[in-house]
């Protein structure tokens, strides 16, 4: 199921389809409410969270200098079964790619992310990190399914895992700090229909 910004989440249907009651629906929801990728009006109902751009411009800046030290510490810290985690990401990138399966590929992205946090041994960087990420990660997933656009995300990963195989802090950082930087013109297409209407 897929819900699109401003759409309205009838929660019985919602129940029904994943196969959930609706206690465990609304604690689901709740949790969706304080990440902010739902919204709640008293008297209205649950709605999908539109997308705010000065939100998405004030996490990209803090994220920036957060994954760069997320990859020196990975680097200096990450274990052998990180990489392994890293390596079989990788391997079902390049199948959900080929697949055009931009679900799984948005999933994969989150799970890169989520080793590379746990890599550093910091926990409130890791949390940190995937709280931010979760805004790019919708437009990620948006932009590949409405607009076709992945980018050279596939490269992008295998570059982490060379910094980090290498244990070279410095290339890690970099590594990810160009996944970053990549994110904005992969993004665009949605970004620039927010900012119309």
């Amino acid at each position: 199921m897929e819900l699109k910004p401003g759409e309205f989440v009838n929660e019985t249907r919602l129940a029904s389809e994943l196969g959930v009651s609706r206690t465990v629906l609304r604690e689901i929801l709740q949790r969706l409410i304080t990440d902010g990728l739902l919204t709640s009006t008293p008297g209205q109902g649950v709605y999908v969270q539109g997308i705010d751009l000065l939100m998405i411009k004030n996490v990209y800046e803090m994220r920036l200098p957060l994954e760069g030290l997320a990859g020196r510490l990975a680097a200096e810290r990450a274990r052998s079964e990180h990489l392994d985690q890293i390596r079989e990401l990788i391997n079902q990138g390049e199948i959900a790619a080929n697949r055009e399966d931009y679900r799984e590929m948005a999933r994969l992205d989150w799970a890169l992310h989520g080793v590379i946090g746990e890599a550093t041994r910091n926990e409130l960087l890791a949390n940190t990190l995937l709280r931010l990420l979760m805004p790019f990660n919708r437009l990620w997933y948006m932009a590949m399914a409405d607009h076709g656009r992945i980018g050279n995300f596939l490269n992008e990963w295998r570059e982490v895992l060379a910094a980090l195989e290498k244990r070279t802090p410095a290339a890690a950082e970099k590594a990810l700090v160009e996944h970053m930087t990549a994110t904005p013109s992969v993004i665009s297409p949605v970004l620039s229909l927010n900012s119309t209407g």
